[in-house]
């Protein structure tokens, strides 16, 4: 790994663990989008956990080994990875294609290098490229509650869909809760757009509870 590349991921990481959203293809070569937590684990590799019943891991073991991880700092960008629709574009010489976001963040493309048997899986990957930090105009420049807790709400909504038919109602119940209290955080303090996307978050999230037959107080 160049220093150049090494001195992108201390910045990336200055902070620790970090959200990103997670670009995988399928055998076919179609692209699929999902947020996900990643940690560095040494200077070029980083680390994150699956659960084995999930498309991206699908993609990992049954398409090829590459990803590509985008930056994002706006929850709508993760509210479309899980339900809207995602536009892809190329960057030349990647072999696989990036997530059209609102902001221009950097991305990173690394390659899968080990995959546990566990589930949730372990998953190691080596940065292998990136994109430049690009200028920030039009990015999100304040902090907002209102945006990370939304965030908060879809990376519950991920394991309340990966676990709806496999663990205790009590446990999808306690996710259920801390998915609705961040979801209602953005309600209360969120523009009319974070609003919309939050109480959708938790109408979908009961709708897999009902149909596990898991009903949750509240």
């Amino acid at each position: 790994m160049s220093m150049r590349t090494d001195a992108m991921l201390d910045e990336i990481f200055r902070w620790g663990h970090i959200e990103v959203l997670l670009t995988t293809i399928d055998a076919a070569g179609l692209p699929n989008t999902a947020p996900m937590g990643v940690d560095r684990a040494g200077s070029s590799e980083i680390i994150f956990r699956i659960y084995r019943g999930t498309k991206t891991f699908k993609n990992i073991v049954l398409g090829n080994r590459w990803l590509v991880l985008t930056l994002s700092m706006d929850a709508m960008d993760y509210y479309d990875s899980l339900f809207g629709v995602m536009s892809y574009e190329t960057v030349p010489g990647w072999p696989i294609p990036s997530p059209i976001t609102r902001c221009r963040y950097p991305i990173l493309l690394a390659r899968v290098s080990n995959v546990d048997d566990e589930d949730p899986s372990t998953v190691m990957a080596e940065v292998i490229d990136h994109t430049d930090l690009p200028s920030l105009r039009n990015c999100r420049q304040a902090y907002s509650r209102a945006n990370a807790a939304l965030i908060e709400a879809l990376i519950y909504y991920t394991k309340v869909e990966a676990l709806a038919n496999i663990s205790s109602s009590e446990a999808l119940c306690k996710l259920y809760d801390r998915l609705k209290e961040n979801a209602l955080l953005a309600v209360r303090l969120g523009s009319e757009q974070l609003r919309l996307a939050a109480n959708n978050v938790i109408n979908l999230a009961s709708e897999q509870l009902r149909k596990a037959g898991i009903a949750c107080r509240g």
